[in-house]
């Protein structure tokens, strides 16, 4: 039973370090993939300065995100849960 646990959680600790890893090294694509689609909803005219502010702010909130997923799992603290 406490074998299954602890796989269990090392699995679900990859996973998190996973896509953490992936918004990680992505976030700037999502982040401009992100301000695109708000450019394209903006019409004829669009300020470049918020557009700029837009991909930061986004690939920003990606890093964040990724660095969270990725950092908040550690082996020491799933024994801990047990």
């Amino acid at each position: 039973m406490e074998t299954e646990k602890v796989k269990s959680l090392m699995s679900l600790g990859s996973l998190f370090a996973l896509v953490g890893l992936i918004l990680l090294f992505l976030s700037n694509h999502f982040g401009t993939a992100l301000a695109d689609s708000w450019l394209m909803g903006q019409g004829e005219y669009a300020d470049s300065f918020m557009y700029q502010y837009k991909v930061q702010a986004h690939s920003n909130n990606f890093l964040v995100c990724g660095s969270i997923l990725f950092w908040s799992w550690s082996p020491d603290d799933s024994f801990r849960l047990l």
